[in-house]
């Protein structure tokens, strides 16, 4: 894939305005994105999302970047219904941030954002600061700059060592 190109995966066209992800492995692939901020070599960054979850239960992955070849990754996602952050470099899981219990409702769309501003993540739902838990605080300054093989990144699927997608 050549910097600056956009694959889209789907199964139908919907005319809805978001990107639509019901299937199976769904997912969109935005590679330049991911290599161009650890190029940057990006401290602070902010990831934002519109989600309508349709379970609980679930893991759905929104926005991440990662080595195809290795565990390391930033993977914004909604686990069991909470947002999570989790960062891992060279195999390390360095960043594990977890709301604290701020669940997000099934079928109601929500605003959800992670701030790290060099200091810490930060989560928000609905433009609100929300109460959160970091599971592993040995790197949590880590941001891209920390990084050093991301070489693809994608809405809806962590493409590395996993398959989860945001269905």
């Amino acid at each position: 894939m050549a910097a600056g190109d956009v694959l889209i995966f789907r199964e139908k066209i919907d005319p809805r305005p978001a990107i639509v992800l019901e299937g199976v492995d769904d997912f969109v692939q935005v590679d330049a994105w991911g290599t161009d901020r650890q190029t940057a070599a990006d401290t602070v960054g902010t990831f934002t999302a519109w989600v309508n979850i349709k379970s609980i239960s679930d893991t759905y992955s929104i926005i991440s970047a990662g080595d195809t070849n290795a565990l390391e990754y930033i993977n914004l996602q909604v686990v069991n219904g909470l947002i999570n952050l989790s960062l891992a470099d060279g195999g390390v899981l360095d960043i594990d941030v977890e709301a604290d219990g701020d669940i997000l409702e099934v079928g109601i769309w929500t605003h959800i954002a992670c701030v790290q501003d060099g200091v810490q993540p930060k989560l928000y739902k609905n433009g609100v600061l929300i109460a959160s838990t970091n599971d592993d605080e040995s790197g949590i300054t880590k941001w891209f700059a920390d990084l050093n093989g991301i070489d693809n990144s994608n809405i809806g699927i962590l493409d590395q060592s996993t398959s989860t997608t945001l269905d």
